[in-house]
């Protein structure tokens, strides 16, 4: 059980009720008892969703600042922004720190390669060549990491994703297409996330780089010699094709597309289903095929 006054000492936030004791987290449209909710805005408070929260017992509310007028009978505290303090929440206290080193018998580890303290690899996965694997890195099921490869600290990799293959870059000799050979590698940063299904390929003669804390979703593919900045998410089912590169604080929206040989700035979002097909560096929202900027 987890004290609401250790939660609030932990993050520096003011309690206000009775301390109560949870043993799981609920979402404020299926409230349970004994349990962390949080309200992402005043708007989402309604009174029906209040009256919700009635008759459950042991709660404990993370409210946004601007609900200070209400009168909330049940455990609470305020907070600028209570979706992200909720999830750190739930990682402090609600899931398994297990960094606990593990191997599976089934994966194929090169002896050219280098693995970090806390790495957990799971079934069936092959790392083949010279790759430098950081601490507490996880590596799920079926994949496949080829060097040169070098992948930072505290990164997820999931299952079925693929490292370091080659991807097409072409060439024309008297009008016939020709696939160039590819020298580079990979280099993935701290605390990225690569979700399943996805592709990072290597790259032609520099490397295909991700910087710290970007996160892929699920069926993405990133091609030879692109450049991800930091804090850049990507979601399901982006493809950033050769020689792209994308700045720092972007977001990517599903099925979203960079052509080839196309800079993206820092700060940019591409909403879904949409395509750059030439350089932009002006932050805001882009939508479309092709995009057009849209808002700040």
């Amino acid at each position: 059980m987890i004290s609401s006054k250790d939660i609030c000492k932990k993050f520096d936030l003011k309690h206000y009720g009775q301390e109560v004791f949870l043993n799981n987290v609920s979402s404020l449209f299926n409230p349970r008892n004994k349990s962390l909710i949080f309200v992402k805005d005043k708007s989402a408070f309604s009174k029906e969703l209040q009256d919700n929260l009635i008759d459950k017992k042991d709660i404990f509310l993370l409210l946004p600042t601007n609900c200070s007028d209400y009168k909330i009978s049940q455990s609470h505290t305020f907070v600028e922004n209570p979706k992200n303090i909720f999830f750190s929440i739930i990682e402090e206290f609600f899931t398994k720190k297990n960094h606990s080193e593990y191997i599976s018998s089934s994966s194929k580890i090169d002896k050219k390669s280098t693995i970090g303290k806390n790495v957990f690899i799971d079934s069936n996965v092959s790392i083949v060549g010279e790759c430098i694997i950081g601490n507490n890195v996880h590596i799920g099921k079926n994949s496949l990491i080829i060097g040169p490869c070098s992948i930072g600290c505290n990164t997820s990799i999931s299952s079925n994703v693929i490292i370091g293959e080659k991807s097409i870059s072409v060439r024309y000799e008297n009008g016939i297409p020709f696939a160039n050979p590819q020298l580079g590698g990979v280099v993935i940063g701290d605390f990225c996330r690569i979700g399943f299904n996805s592709a990072i390929a290597k790259g032609t003669i520099d490397d295909t780089v991700l910087g710290n804390h970007v996160l892929t979703g699920e069926f993405n593919s990133i091609a030879h010699n692109s450049i991800i900045g930091d804090n850049t998410v990507l979601t399901v089912r982006t493809t950033i094709n050769g020689s792209s590169k994308v700045g720092k604080n972007c977001w990517f929206g599903p099925h979203s597309t960079i052509m080839s040989y196309v800079n993206i700035g820092d700060d940019i979002t591409l909403s879904a289903n949409s395509v750059f097909y030439s350089s932009v560096s002006k932050k805001g929202t882009y939508i479309g095929n092709p995009a057009k900027f849209f808002r700040v």
